[in-house]
């Protein structure tokens, strides 16, 4: 994608589809991060009344904001992209 844009060509489907796969893995490894964090709280809850309640960690699950614009950026760019690689094989055909 850097050589690409730095040849002055970055509207290509090749690129869209990059920032698709990226906004895709995001998601799958925000989706992956809040699983794992609920199997941690279950099986800390599990260890902690086996252990008599000793074992002190913090009982909440975060949603990052930040995870979730990233995810969206990628979409909405991966969107842009898209629409101007049509645009620029659009002109390429009426030139």
């Amino acid at each position: 994608m850097v050589v690409s844009v730095s040849e002055g060509d970055p509207f290509v489907p090749a690129n869209a589809e990059r920032l698709s796969r990226m906004g895709w893995t995001a998601l799958t490894g925000h989706l992956l991060a809040l699983l794992v964090g609920a199997l941690v709280l279950w099986f800390t809850h599990e260890v902690k009344d086996g252990a008599n309640g000793k074992l002190v960690i913090e009982d909440h699950i975060s949603i990052s904001l930040s995870g979730i614009m990233l995810i969206l950026t990628l979409f909405i760019l991966a969107r842009v992209f898209r629409q101007g690689a049509m645009m620029r094989a659009e002109l390429e055909g009426t030139v």
